[in-house]
């Protein structure tokens, strides 16, 4: 009897103890995640997934897309099946077997711990948002892939040693937004279509290379990529969109092509170690702010054109108080007032009560001799060549002719002295079929 007692009082003394421990000391042990999986492919079953909890601490932590052809394109990526699962930021590993092709639309977004992601050979197209806000993923492209969709890697950012392969021809808007460890970028020759905004925000990136063949720079393509400080603009490039290179502040060196005919809003804005550039004879519009808050531009050369042309520049385009300086035949003048502007002068010196209005009113007028419409040539001569029939040539200064003129073709003409006198020593014209008057 007295041994029973014993017994029960050390079992209600462990009891207590037991009882007594704070909650936090008693272990819990988390269920391993039962596998799921289901089918991804385009085709339904033609690819499938596998998730896992490979650590089992009660989360899917691993992806694996098996079979062949394309994944499907999610709407949505709260429409995949990990997404739904709740489970995707606790993806670490990803995985897509050889024989995929594609990787669908918001295949991977917001899986933000992975920090493995394997891609096969066999994929040649990645989709739109495929990989947004994998903060933690390197990601290498397959050396097939013909096409990068929009925000397919943006804000990847651990991504710095990015090879686009030859055989790319699209990259989609955002597609590298923000890839802060970004940098260097070759985009190869074989790209020919490319969205706005590639790079924007890769604040790490100092060295990019465009395509040969680029006519038009995106816009904002490299908009706040503050460490990039130089760059070759590519010959046929005829516009450089607005906020191409805005807060490009490191970059301290570029040539435009002479092909370059338009440069918008905001293109060169705030790139603060620039401290020269020329402006190529072809360029005919400079829009809005393009060169505002370059606060260490000192000389802005403008080539003059050799042939008719005029330029017209936006609104505070330039800082007041860069030089400009000139090349070639032809003048610069406010068309306000046609106020002609000094070689060496700068924008400040031609102050007016509304300074905004001042600077966009930049205007070629060249030393040509006639002109058609808005169009001046250089000798009346070009200009009679270049008449259509009806055309009304009109002088802008005293001609002398030292040939005969030949108008033919049946073109009639009208000549508009404009106050200005034709001399010659030479019989002027001679008419064939046609008519000056």
């Amino acid at each position: 009897m007295r041994n029973s007692k014993k017994i029960i009082s050390l079992i209600l003394s462990v009891l207590m103890v037991v009882t007594m421990m704070p909650f936090s000391a008693t272990p819990v042990f988390a269920a391993k995640k039962a596998d799921k999986t289901g089918n991804c492919g385009v085709n339904g079953n033609n690819a499938t997934y596998l998730m896992e909890d490979t650590d089992n601490d009660g989360y899917h932590d691993k992806i694996t897309i098996r079979g062949s052809g394309d994944m499907v394109n999610w709407g949505y990526p709260s429409y995949n099946p990990w997404y739904q699962d709740g489970h995707y930021s606790k993806i670490k590993t990803i995985v897509v077997n050889s024989g995929i092709t594609s990787i669908g639309d918001d295949a991977f977004y917001f899986c933000t711990d992975a920090t493995s992601v394997t891609i096969p050979n066999t994929v040649t197209k990645i989709g739109k948002e495929a990989f947004y806000f994998c903060h933690e993923a390197d990601i290498t492209i397959p050396p097939e892939v013909t096409s990068i969709g929009e925000s397919a890697f943006n804000d990847c950012n651990k991504l710095n040693n990015v090879t686009l392969p030859g055989t790319l021809t699209s990259i989609g808007s955002y597609a590298f937004n923000s890839c802060t460890a970004l940098e260097s970028i070759v985009i190869p020759n074989s790209v020919t279509s490319m969205g706005q905004a590639i790079f924007d925000g890769c604040t790490s990136l100092k060295s990019a290379t465009l395509p040969s063949g680029l006519t038009d720079i995106p816009s904002s393509m490299f908009y706040g990529c503050r460490s990039l400080t130089g760059i070759t603009i590519p010959a046929g490039v005829t516009r450089i969109k607005s906020g191409v290179f805005n807060g490009c502040s490191a970059l301290n060196g570029i040539t435009l092509p002479s092909g370059v005919k338009t440069i918008d809003s905001y293109a060169f804005r705030d790139c603060t170690s620039l401290t020269s550039i020329t402006i190529p004879a072809g360029v005919n519009y400079i829009n809005y702010y393009a060169f505002k808050g370059c606060t260490n531009l000192e000389t802005i050369t403008f080539e003059r054109p050799s042939t008719a042309h005029n330029l017209t520049v936006g609104m505070v385009s330039f800082p007041d108080e860069a030089k400009l300086a000139y090349s070639g035949e032809g003048s610069l003048v406010l068309a306000f007032n046609d106020a002609e502007i000094e070689e060496g002068a700068s924008l400040a010196d031609y102050d007016t009560e509304d300074k905004s209005y001042r600077s966009n009113t930049l205007v070629w007028k060249n030393s040509g001799e006639a002109a058609i419409g808005s169009t001046v040539y250089p000798t009346f001569a070009e200009a009679l060549a270049a008449a259509q029939d009806g055309d009304t040539i009109t002088l802008l200064k005293d001609v002398a002719v030292d040939s005969t003129i030949v108008v033919n073709d049946g073109r009639n003409i009208t000549i508009d002295t404009n106050g200005n006198d034709i001399t010659s020593t030479v019989r002027v014209f001679e008419i064939r079929h046609g008519g000056v008057t």
